[in-house]
């Protein structure tokens, strides 16, 4: 048997977090790892030693073609506005068919004053009172 409450928890869950990555820049982070990751491998060939490779690949200055790519792809997503086409015919169908949600229903409900929350007390103080040491 279908039940939705589990099919979202299966695959809405995971989706959700994708989306969520995706909306955080996550996406562009991978890339950067990725450029990072065969930048190092390449100047550490190149330059003999890890150290060498490290230093030339976060130094900055000499970028490869998968950096500026990323770069310039992250400029050109800050610069366009996030814009939605909304569809009228969809909001209307929507209402349509929408699901009418019932009123909740009145209940009865009890107040209680301050001095009966916190002040009242159940049981007795321990006798002899305890004394704590620092």
């Amino acid at each position: 048997m279908f039940r939705p409450s589990k099919f979202v928890k299966i695959l809405g869950l995971p989706f959700l977090c994708l989306v969520m990555f995706a909306v955080a820049g996550g996406h562009w982070a991978l890339l950067q790892s990725a450029a990072w990751g065969q930048m190092l491998w390449r100047y550490s060939q190149q330059e003999g030693s890890v150290v060498g490779g490290v230093q030339k690949t976060f130094s900055g200055e000499a970028p490869c073609s998968m950096c500026k790519k990323i770069a310039e792809a992250r400029k050109q997503e800050e610069k366009a506005p996030a814009t939605v086409k909304v569809n009228k015919k969809a909001d209307s169908m929507l209402i349509v068919f929408g699901i009418r949600v019932p009123p909740p229903t009145p209940r009865e409900v009890q107040f209680h004053t301050v001095s009966e929350v916190f002040f009242t007390r159940s049981e007795a103080p321990p006798t002899p009172v305890p004394i704590v040491w620092g």
